[in-house]
């Protein structure tokens, strides 16, 4: 039997490496609702009401709602995968931050991607040279020397 996970992503990137992630899980999950609806293909009525504010980043929506995540984990896994911020040196640091006082629940899978998803897909140079169709020369050996994987 297939158990629903939702997934609170920053981007349409995140929202693939997610879902791909979910797969490579071993466990029968498939993804239900995905957040942030708004910016993802496909996306439906929000059950827990993103906050809609001008100028929040992705990683600033997840933030201000990771509160309501977290009580919604109660009736299912949630993902949650967002990137570092700057501003908070280490992973666990920034969940430490954006949870002050409110304990995890076990449903609540909160990954944070160091320093960004793309770091994540420049770093399997191989695969992602094959991927590009391009030698894998061209691709930075060492993706923490990389300032913006992003742009990169």
């Amino acid at each position: 039997m297939s158990l629903s996970i939702a997934i609170v992503v920053e981007d349409e990137l995140s929202d693939r490496v997610a879902r791909r992630l979910v797969r490579h899980t071993h466990r029968e999950w498939t993804v239900g609702v995905r957040y942030p609806l708004k910016q993802l293909p496909g996306g439906r009525s929000n059950p827990v009401n993103i906050k809609e504010r001008r100028g929040m980043s992705g990683f600033g929506q997840i933030k201000a709602n990771l509160p309501a995540f977290n009580n919604a984990a109660k009736t299912r896994p949630y993902l949650i995968l967002t990137d570092i911020d700057v501003h908070v040196p280490c992973p666990g640091d920034l969940w430490t931050k954006w949870m002050a006082r409110v304990p995890q629940h076990p449903n609540l899978i909160f990954r944070v991607a160091v320093k960004e998803v793309e770091a994540w897909l420049l770093a399997d140079r191989s695969n992602f040279a094959d991927f590009l169709e391009v030698p894998v020369s061209i691709l930075p050996s060492s993706i923490e020397a990389v300032a913006d994987p992003k742009r990169e």
